[in-house]
């Protein structure tokens, strides 16, 4: 519509132009002609006749131009009849506003409703424990098995449920033990121990074989479930996840710091409570504020819960800075050859503007692993998505391309 207003614009200065052109020549021509009419005085058919041709002509300047504006005013609520589409309704400006400035609405909205129609599901384990998860696309061939990262869980995945790169997936959302919506009666400590109660969970359930999708904290689950179980798990992505060598923490002067429980309970005791302050505090992750999704969307709700119902936060935090599958030693772990006996893929995707969780620690031990063959060559590989720590949210459409 707005070429097609442009075009037309820039078509009325022709037309007056041309106008102009013919009104020039016919001055010129009676210029001309002036000195013979000097000599010969015009008869009263030739009078009648100029004048009605020049009446004539001024009267289609005027419809020109007001057929032209007319057209611009109408061009917005023309709609192609040989189509059998029903024109959307007009959308309020508030509306047009927000579709204008978040390229993600329309992803945002859709997931909302199919997180109100996706039932939680519930599933005692052997441990007495209650693990929580959503089916999303159920039916499809591909299975994928989603660990959502620390303060989040499965309601992430429902963005990821209305992409079209996983329309065929089945994607079995799973909130780990010590996640909102699972119990924790037991602490754990360990993503090694979260992927033995998420495999136990996917065999009562009947899923034979799958991707594993670990976002941030989720990733350390997601690698243990390839690592051991490769006749189940084919790959594991790794998104935005906690480096190969686990987490680190460090002072305002860049040194390592010693992390004892009471340390670990300060560091959770930063996160508000209070719900706008909590979506101001993930909104400093965004890569994208500006399109950052609205505060007062109906998926922030499920956020929202999922942040501040999360009863494993102390012990997610140790997990990851106890992680490392690297045979490097680090301050808070011992060197690990869980690399050198992998069978299944796995994928790391990252992106240098997180600043949740270091991008260039991920970068650097990812390609040091690959190039020094920690694990068997070619099981390994790196993606850089360019996006922040919020990759879901702040650009889905970029993350569902790299991973198809």
């Amino acid at each position: 519509m707005a070429q097609v207003t442009q075009d037309v614009n820039e078509g009325m200065p022709l037309e007056e132009e041309r106008a102009k052109d013919e009104e020039t020549g016919a001055i010129e021509e009676t210029e001309a002609k002036a000195p013979e009419a000097e000599t010969r005085t015009p008869s009263k058919k030739k009078l009648i006749v100029v004048t009605a041709v020049v009446l004539a002509t001024i009267a289609l300047i005027i419809g020109l131009s007001v057929g032209l504006t007319q057209s611009n005013k109408n061009d917005d609520s023309k709609t192609n009849t040989s189509l059998s589409i029903k024109p959307a309704e007009p959308k309020n400006n508030e509306e047009t506003i927000m579709s204008a400035q978040n390229p993600n609405i329309d992803i945002f909205d859709n997931a909302a409703v199919v997180m109100n129609e996706t039932k939680l599901e519930l599933k005692e384990l052997s441990s007495g424990e209650i693990m929580s998860y959503r089916e999303f696309n159920k039916g499809q061939p591909h299975n994928l098995v989603y660990l959502p990262g620390f303060m989040t869980d499965d309601s992430l995945a429902s963005i990821l449920a209305v992409l079209p790169q996983f329309q065929d997936h089945h994607i079995i959302a799973v909130n780990p033990i010590g996640w909102n919506g699972s119990t924790m009666k037991k602490s754990v400590y360990a993503h090694e121990e979260n992927a033995d109660q998420v495999m136990e969970l996917l065999e009562a359930i009947g899923i034979d074989q799958a991707i594993a999708m670990g976002y941030s904290t989720g990733g350390g689950i997601a690698f243990y479930l390839a690592q051991k179980y490769p006749d189940v798990i084919t790959t594991a992505f790794l998104v935005h996840s906690i480096p190969l060598d686990g987490l680190r923490s460090v002072d305002e002067n860049g040194k390592l710091v010693e992390l004892d429980m009471g340390g670990l309970q300060r560091m959770v005791s930063i996160y508000p409570e209070e719900r706008d302050a909590l979506f101001q505090f993930f909104k400093t992750y965004s890569s994208h504020p500006e399109t950052f999704i609205p505060e007062d969307h109906e998926l922030v709700d499920y956020f929202y819960t999922a942040a501040v119902n999360m009863p494993g936060k102390v012990e997610a935090w140790k997990a990851n800075f106890d992680f490392n599958v690297s045979p490097i030693k680090t301050q808070y772990s011992e060197p690990s050859m869980d690399l050198a006996s992998l069978e299944s893929n796995i994928v790391v995707i990252h992106g240098l503007n997180d600043i949740a969780v270091p991008a260039d620690q991920v970068e650097h031990i990812t390609k040091l692993a690959i190039s020094d063959n920690w694990a068997p060559q070619g099981i390994i590989s790196y993606y850089n998505d360019h996006e922040g720590h919020l990759v879901f949210v702040d650009n889905p459409v970029a993350f569902a391309k790299i991973y198809r």
